[in-house]
């Protein structure tokens, strides 16, 4: 058995409106991680295999735009966060002083998103 961990650098952005002419202001996470664990068996005749379940993080985007228009003020704001659960198979072949591993697998990937908007102002 063995336990993973590793760091990433991640990507995950969300797109968000103009209002009124007014860009929206953007921030995101950068950095990202997953966890796994597994097993993993060596042969004596240098094969092996492995089997992995991994959990994953993959950043979080905060988007917030305001603008002012007649009817009054409108702000958005949106959160947006990247997740996922994975299964890798893999085989190993080992020769002296090194070993090369191939692993291969599928990810369930979740995008939990949460916005608000608010108007403020009267309607003529």
């Amino acid at each position: 058995p063995f336990v993973e961990g590793e760091a990433a650098a991640t990507w995950n952005t969300t797109k968000s409106v103009t209002l009124f002419g007014s860009a929206p202001n953007l921030r995101k996470d950068v950095w990202g991680g997953r966890g796994a664990v597994g097993v993993a068996h060596s042969f004596p005749s240098r094969w092996g295999y492995s089997a992995e379940l991994g959990w994953g993080y993959y950043g979080h985007t905060n988007s917030f735009a305001t603008g002012t228009g007649p009817a009054g003020t409108i702000v958005i704001n949106n959160n947006s966060y990247l997740y996922g659960f994975d299964m890798l198979a893999g085989v190993n072949y080992s020769f002296d002083p090194i070993q090369i591993f191939l692993k291969a697998g599928a990810m369930a990937e979740n995008r939990r998103a949460k916005g608000t908007a608010a108007l403020t102002g009267t309607v003529n």
